[in-house]
């Protein structure tokens, strides 16, 4: 039955790229984006399957955005309607129905039964390890973000505010301590740095930082010791608590906030990957730049984005003439970088990577899942980048720190 569904989902996700828009392939689209998302949510609980819950409630939202659009219930995706026409909308909506086709159908939802992944797996005597990656974790933390919190500036994106990204590029750091600490009292100086950390992020205006943060620390420490309806639980808590941050932090000051009723991130990361089919459409994203873009999307990699032409990024490219916001979904910038084929290629890449979080007998490739699990919220909504840069940078300075120590890294119970 499945290898039935995905052969009628391919050859629909490809031929939905040839026709033309219509109302037909709306609701045909539409309806899919319900039953696979649907269908990653039911498995991974029927499977207690964590990370891949946490995607597939992440996704979701995104899923939903698009549907009042698609059955005519809805007019407009956002107020900013310069890109917006059926064609963007079934696009960018198609697009992310391919993408998840390829990653629902072929992602191992079945956890095996004796995974804990740092219980099981990088428990090492790294003393030197630990300290030092504490050391640089809370400077980060501290020099990462300064300026006014939105107490003083009266609300977040006020532009009173500077992060930079060794901030977030902190929680490399505290992962590799949480990893080496094997004692309660080295445990709570990492939890003392986290808490440092929450409580910036959230007082500048920070929310995913702070949801990778939490993640990676429930993966690390505390996977299989809740029951999968505590995590239920804990997760609907924190999904009704930052959603709620969201429209806190838009305006408030020293007595009291008002909710923002303006657009919701969703809607904006969404347009954004209207713009780039609607750039496509009338010629100011040409074939040629789409190829440039794939080169120099490798390239800064390794290169800071201060170095590169504008196309290395194309959620900021062309900004001033087509304004979206910035972000944009991964199928979308796949799809410009390689059509069907883009998204298959990167659907791919994070079954392989989540996958391995579960399957791999490389304590480095369990780090490298780990970073892109956490980071969902950063590749998947506003630039891809984070799956090679911020995970591949984690996993070289995991390998730095651990060859510090003339142990080989095995797998072994902690006692």
């Amino acid at each position: 039955m499945n290898n039935v569904f995905f052969l009628v989902m391919l050859t629909y996700g490809l031929v939905g790229f040839l026709l033309p828009t219509n109302n037909l392939c709306m609701y045909a689209t539409g309806f899919g984006l319900i039953i696979i998302n649907a269908k990653m949510i039911g498995n991974s609980l029927l499977k207690q399957n964590f990370p891949m819950f946490f995607i597939s409630i992440f996704i979701m939202s995104y899923c939903v955005e698009p549907l009042g659009y698609l059955f005519g219930f809805k007019q407009h995706i956002i107020r900013i309607t310069t890109a917006e026409n059926a064609d963007t909308v079934f696009l960018a909506s198609h697009c992310l129905l391919f993408f998840l086709l390829f990653l629902s159908t072929f992602i191992k939802y079945e956890v095996p039964y004796d995974v804990r992944l740092v219980k099981q797996t990088i428990l090492v005597e790294n003393q030197l390890g630990f300290w030092l990656a504490l050391s640089i974790a809370f400077l980060c933390v501290i020099l990462g973000v300064s300026g006014k919190n939105i107490f003083e500036s009266g609300g977040y994106g006020r532009g009173e505010s500077v992060r930079s990204s060794v901030f977030e590029y902190s929680i490399i750091f505290i992962t590799c301590a949480l990893i080496y600490a094997r004692k309660s009292n080295e445990r709570f100086l990492v939890y003392f740095v986290c808490f440092i950390f929450v409580i910036k992020d959230l007082l500048y205006g920070g929310r995913i930082s702070t949801v990778m943060l939490l993640i990676s620390i429930f993966l690390i420490r505390f996977f299989n010791n809740f029951k999968f309806k505590h995590l239920l639980l804990a997760v609907a808590f924190g999904y009704i608590f930052f959603n709620f941050w969201g429209y806190f932090r838009s305006g408030v000051d020293s007595s009291g906030f008002t909710l923002s009723k303006k657009d919701g991130n969703a809607s904006f990361v969404f347009y954004a990957s209207m713009r780039l089919h609607y750039m496509i459409d009338i010629g100011a994203l040409t074939l040629e730049n789409r190829l440039k873009s794939l080169v120099y999307f490798f390239m800064s990699i390794f290169v800071p984005l201060n170095f590169m032409p504008s196309l290395a990024n194309l959620s900021s490219y062309k900004q001033n003439l087509y304004y979206s916001g910035g972000g944009g979904l991964i199928s979308t910038f796949s799809y410009c970088w390689g059509w069907a084929a883009g998204i298959c290629f990167f659907a791919l890449w994070i079954v392989k990577t989540v996958n391995s979080f579960f399957y791999s007998n490389s304590a480095y490739w369990k780090y490298y899942a780990l970073l892109v699990i956490v980071s969902t919220p950063r590749w998947f909504a506003y630039y891809p980048i984070q799956i090679f840069k911020f995970s591949l940078y984690g996993v070289l300075i995991f390998y730095i720190l651990n060859s510090l120590i003339p142990k080989t890294i095995n797998f072994e119970n902690e006692k």
